[in-house]
């Protein structure tokens, strides 16, 4: 049976995206700003996958939400 060996690069961040100038930035709750390009120099010329994503919340929750029940979608 063939083996192998894996080494696993991670970054994980939970911080706000915002761009000075065309430069992604990421602002990190009690951390502070951090370049994101130099961040995720462990990754240049590598074939990644990349996620990002955002909670967009919707007013407060004592208010009606109309969802759709087909697709979960709220309307």
């Amino acid at each position: 049976m063939a083996q192998s060996i894996k080494k696993k690069y991670n970054l994980n961040i939970n911080g706000v995206l915002s761009f000075d100038g065309g430069k992604p930035i990421i602002s990190i709750e009690d951390r502070g700003d951090f370049d994101l390009a130099t961040l995720l120099m462990d990754f240049d010329n590598r074939e990644v996958k990349l996620s990002v994503s955002f909670d967009e919340e919707y007013g407060d929750v004592d208010e009606e939400i109309d969802v759709d029940p087909e697709t979960g979608e709220v309307i």
